[in-house]
């Protein structure tokens, strides 16, 4: 896909790489695909982390209700705690 939308080296291409590879990875090692912890974490994929967070959190979904902005936020504080989730991230 990458070859096909032009320079694979182009910075946005870069950056859009690192935000759908390492999305999933939580700062305490437990996320997937390679269990990667803190400063390991490209700070965009970090940022997407929390958007898709709130995003999920917020959205109705066939099977459960969204939940308010506050508690969704106070879920994020917890995920912070859990070292999940960057406090530098959540409170942007």
């Amino acid at each position: 896909i990458v070859a096909r939308i032009g320079n694979p080296v182009h910075p946005s291409v870069t950056l859009f790489l690192q935000m759908v590879t390492y999305q999933y990875e939580n700062l305490n090692g437990t996320g997937y695909p390679y269990g990667l912890t803190n400063d390991d974490i490209p700070i965009a994929a970090q940022i997407t982390a929390v958007a898709n967070a709130f995003d999920f959190m917020t959205t109705h979904h066939p099977y459960r209700q969204a939940w308010s902005i506050p508690y969704a936020l106070l879920e994020l504080e917890k995920w912070v705690y859990q070292g999940w989730l960057s406090r530098e991230c959540v409170d942007a």
